[in-house]
């Protein structure tokens, strides 16, 4: 990647999330995508252990990235 200039971080459930990503307004933006991790909080979710919350996802792209 090359220099990261800024984030935007879309904060949601997992169930909204595909629909934000999908709106016209952020087709310009560049993706990244951070290797797979399993999260440690606990919450009830539906979902496996390898989808992170928000502030989890942003810690570890500061890992990969910066």
């Amino acid at each position: 990647i090359s220099k990261i200039e800024y984030l935007i971080v879309v904060d949601s459930t997992w169930q909204q999330s595909s629909r934000i990503t999908q709106d016209p307004k952020l087709s310009n933006l560049k993706c990244v995508q951070i290797p797979k991790k399993k999260t440690v909080f606990w919450r009830y979710q539906n979902f496996s252990d390898d989808h992170l919350s928000t502030i989890e996802a942003i810690y570890f792209f500061f890992i990969e990235f910066i």
